[in-house]
């Protein structure tokens, strides 16, 4: 987590979170590490679960490492704060907070 935080101040584009953003940034293979909140695989929604696991699988195709933080850690906590998902990118994007109808 501190390295994301340290990557969010100096290059903020290689540094994203929240679910659409980070998916969207596995879907474009920028991402070198992702980081999960296991509270996220606990999820009653078995679409949502798969939908996390995917893009770990997806991570890890793409060389990236994928670290799942428990949420009852400090650092699972902050990570929670920022909606259980974050990611440090292998090269900036500077579009992934934009919504699906400004893309189209």
């Amino acid at each position: 987590m501190e390295t994301f935080f340290e990557m969010m101040e100096k290059d903020e584009f290689r540094a994203w979170y929240g679910s659409k953003e980070v998916e969207r940034a596995v879907d474009k293979g920028a991402v070198g590490t992702l980081l999960v909140s296991n509270s996220l695989f606990r999820s009653n929604n078995v679409a949502e679960r798969r939908k996390y696991v995917r893009m770990v699988e997806e991570v890890k195709k793409s060389g990236g490492t994928s670290l799942v933080l428990s949420s009852i850690h400090e650092s699972g906590i902050r990570l929670d704060g920022l909606g259980g998902i974050a990611a440090i990118l292998t090269f900036p994007l500077h579009d992934l907070d934009e919504s699906d109808v400004e893309e189209g």
